[in-house]
């Protein structure tokens, strides 16, 4: 389990198809503990990223319905060009 937190927001990721239980779990502890130390999630800003071919799509909850599955894309000004060598461009 990885935990990425910067600015106000925090990342989990993990290995889902080992690891999707943990994530889980540890979902609800931060459930718990936002109960505890009356934090506010917010819940516009909850979302969850199903990345590789592989990937089960197990659907997460925290304090409330389940999170949202959002798809990311490149933009196309972001992505990297790919060239055939030998070919114009390439």
């Amino acid at each position: 389990m990885n935990i990425i937190s910067y600015a106000g927001v925090t990342k989990l990721y993990c290995n889902p198809i080992l690891q999707a239980d943990m994530l889980r779990q540890d979902l609800l502890t931060v459930k718990s503990r936002t109960e505890k130390w009356v934090l506010k999630l917010n819940e516009k800003k909850r979302s969850v990223s199903h990345i590789g071919k592989k990937n089960p799509n197990v659907p997460y909850e925290i304090k409330g319905p389940t999170i949202v599955a959002v798809e990311h894309q490149m933009p196309q000004e972001k992505r990297p060009e790919v060239g055939i060598p030998g070919q114009q461009g390439g």
